[in-house]
């Protein structure tokens, strides 16, 4: 029989996470009832926030229903400052991407989306 070896690495290291999540989705969405537009409520906020986080180099950890949870990897390094420059600037791109988005809500008849967006550090 062979025994597999198994490597364990008691190592860790600190990263930016970040999460964006909408406000209220759960109390909006009952007022929609139509199964389509419900999708389509969760995939215009969803899908743009994706398209936000891919762009300064983030990585998704998890789709939390309303919420996404992502890091930046980058940011293991605490002085590459070019790094914490990219948290920034998508906090900021996801915020002007407010009116963009509830836009794309009208245009599907659909309600405006609210969000917040935070970040850590450790």
């Amino acid at each position: 029989m062979v025994v597999p070896k198994i490597l364990l690495l008691n190592q860790s290291d600190s990263y930016c996470v970040c999460m964006v999540d909408m406000i209220d989705s759960t109390k909006v969405i009952a007022g929609i009832a139509i199964p389509y537009k419900i999708r389509k409520y969760y995939s215009i906020f969803l899908n743009s926030m994706y398209l936000m986080i891919k762009k300064y180099g983030a990585i998704i950890n998890k789709n939390v229903g309303d919420s996404l949870i992502y890091y930046f990897p980058k940011t293991s390094d605490s002085t590459n400052k070019s790094a914490f420059k990219d948290v920034i600037e998508c906090g900021i791109t996801m915020m002007a991407a407010f009116r963009v988005i509830n836009f794309k809500m009208s245009q599907m008849n659909l309600p405006r989306v609210d969000y917040k967006i935070s970040a850590d550090y450790g």
